[in-house]
């Protein structure tokens, strides 16, 4: 709770590896940062202290085994490029669909339980690389039906029940 004034970071605020933490309350003021990293936090399942959070350059999600989905980034209005990777229990990716371009990548990978990405349907425009990779229960694209640029690579490996690529004809 002594965070609680805190407005902005104008750097990283990285949060990561506290195999005890389970929230992050005591944050609830923050509106900006430059880059935000959410690790490796074994307990981790309540993100609402970061609900007023607005802006973020880099979002580096990655790891938290107790997280189900990022509701409370949902308020994240500005988002230069996110990775998602490696969550045991998530179950859906919604916090990204008002975003319809990114200036850097978007990089979904081995989010075992994961079977869309409905968050990003919205999305017209990657800047950077779009890494779909590791989803056992992914059976098409439908989602990126909007997507009409991707400015780097473009990767979609290991979806075991992948069907078709449909969604991408536009």
């Amino acid at each position: 709770q002594n965070l609680h004034c805190l407005r902005a970071v104008g750097g990283y605020l990285s949060i990561s590896y506290n195999s005890s933490l389970r929230n992050v309350d005591g944050l609830e003021k923050l509106k900006e940062v430059g880059q935000l990293q959410i690790i490796g936090n074994e307990e981790l399942s309540d993100l609402s202290g970061l609900s007023a959070l607005t802006k973020a350059g880099h979002v580096n999600l990655m790891d938290n085994d107790k997280i189900e989905n990022f509701d409370d980034l949902s308020g994240l209005t500005e988002i230069s490029s996110v990775s998602i990777r490696d969550h045991k229990i998530l179950n859906q990716i919604d916090f990204l669909s008002d975003h319809t371009a990114f200036e850097g990548s978007v990089i979904v990978w081995g989010n075992d339980v994961l079977d869309n990405i409905d968050g990003l349907s919205s999305t017209t425009a990657i800047g950077g690389e779009l890494y779909i990779i590791g989803f056992p229960g992914l059976k098409n694209l439908d989602a990126l039906s909007n997507l009409t640029e991707v400015g780097a690579d473009m990767f979609v490996l290991f979806n075991e029940d992948l069907e078709n690529v449909d969604g991408l004809s536009g």
